[in-house]
């Protein structure tokens, strides 16, 4: 029997994610399973992916005989037999939402108050269907910390010391799909420490680690404070990936981020709240900011993307956000 595991990819949550219904499915679901994975991206319109590499989430991805969707929005479709979600922007339409309602299996998990959907799913299968996870609580303790921004300083979240916060990273630039479904197989294996000196890891890590602190500088020299918003237009310098901390490690006193940025595969806004500000002095939703141009996300950060041309297009939702931002404080 074939169970395909679709999971937010390039994300540290979305592959420990992977990893721990991965470990569940092969503990609890039977012996005669063939996994098979496949990454999910919020892609511009008609990027479908494919069951091997990285697209967005449509009926075409549901290949397995059991599917899963792991940290990504629901579908409404019934070849979808299980899904754990924590993001506020769970569901695209009021249809997926009813059908989730309307769902009776035991299945299908959502709360956005989860600090990560890693530690909500493992929480979930405990509860429910008997997962002993006790040996994961390195992997879910990371996972809640990473994806709910729970460190301790910006400078932590930037200068990158923790075997996790370098894997983060890795995962975050890593272009290689199967080196990713190697992780999800060894997260629920090995300490995070020893993972990451795996030569596929530490080998890639050096040049991102360079780059990192080079995109750091540009950042430095490229943002400004506009009211409580930093703003940074990084379009003209094509990234894969930018650290979403490093504005308040440069500006520790503003509120919000709203960055651009442009890769090979798409040009795209984040949205973040600072989450070294006061909690209760938050003002916006960013999901619900998001959503109002197709985007997602939580209530503390967010993003939007588009396709790599529409860069222009991405630079002016950037620039509403910040008025919005700033307008209605």
């Amino acid at each position: 029997m074939k169970l395909a595991i679709l999971f937010h990819d390039n994300c540290f949550d979305g592959l420990a994610s992977a990893g721990l219904f991965h470990a569940f499915a092969a503990r609890h679901l039977g012996r005669d399973l063939r996994f098979v994975f496949g990454g999910l991206a919020h892609s511009p319109p008609g990027d479908g992916g494919n069951s091997s590499s990285t697209g967005a989430l449509g009926p075409a991805r549901l290949i397995g005989d059991v599917n899963a969707v792991v940290d990504f929005r629901y579908i409404a479709d019934e070849r979808l037999h299980w899904w754990f979600d924590h993001h506020k922007s769970a569901f695209a339409t009021e249809e997926d939402r009813r059908h989730f309602e309307q769902d009776v299996s035991g299945k299908k998990y959502f709360d956005p108050s989860a600090p990560s959907c890693a530690g909500f799913l493992a929480a979930a299968l405990a509860r429910d269907h008997g997962f002993e996870h006790a040996e994961f609580q390195e992997l879910i303790r990371w996972a809640d910390i990473i994806d709910s921004a729970r460190f301790s300083s910006p400078r932590m979240a930037v200068e990158l010391k923790e075997p996790a916060l370098r894997l983060m990273t890795w995962i975050e630039n890593s272009t290689s799909f199967d080196e990713r479904t190697e992780v999800i197989l060894r997260l629920t294996r090995e300490p995070l420490g020893e993972l990451v000196k795996a030569p596929f890891i530490s080998k890639g890590l050096e040049p991102l680690l360079e780059r990192h602190w080079r995109t750091v500088e540009a950042v430095k020299k490229r943002h400004r404070l506009e009211g409580a918003v930093v703003w940074c237009d990084m379009t003209d310098e094509p990234l894969l990936g930018m650290n979403k901390f490093t504005p308040y490690h440069l500006q520790p006193n503003a509120k919000y981020a709203v960055i651009v940025t442009r890769s090979d595969s798409r040009s795209k806004v984040s949205v973040g709240y600072n989450p070294w500000a006061p909690a209760e002095e938050r003002e916006h939703d960013i999901a619900s900011l998001c959503e109002r141009y197709g985007g997602g996300g939580h209530a503390v950060v967010g993003a939007i993307s588009l396709a790599r041309d529409q860069a222009g297009r991405a630079v002016a939702i950037g620039r509403e956000i910040v008025e919005t931002l700033n307008r209605e404080r």
